[in-house]
């Protein structure tokens, strides 16, 4: 048996892994990106749908914000210019 089996699994919170930079984190420490059951992508942690993460860091949301390619891969849709410029103004906040 192995030492991962006995290691309880619901004191461990998920982890998710950051598009930008692609280090794995938290989902809490996390900001969450979701594209809707009707194709709208929200800036919402609790929003059903496909979701993609990102680190509350500034230069994680500014590299997301100017590669939409990659964010949009991620979320298996393509990325309106009011999502890129709601990333944009997030990456400016402290």
């Amino acid at each position: 048996m192995s030492a991962r089996s006995l290691t309880p699994t619901s004191s461990r919170s998920p982890l998710r892994r950051c598009v930008s930079c692609r280090e794995l984190a938290p989902g809490s420490a996390l900001i969450r990106i979701a594209r809707k059951p009707d194709g709208e992508i929200v800036i919402d942690s609790s929003a059903d749908g496909r979701g993609a993460y990102l680190h509350r860091d500034s230069q994680c949301v500014a590299e997301a914000a100017s590669d939409a390619q990659r964010l949009a891969r991620a979320l298996r849709h393509p990325l309106s210019e009011s999502t890129l410029s709601s990333l944009a103004e997030l990456a400016d906040l402290p």
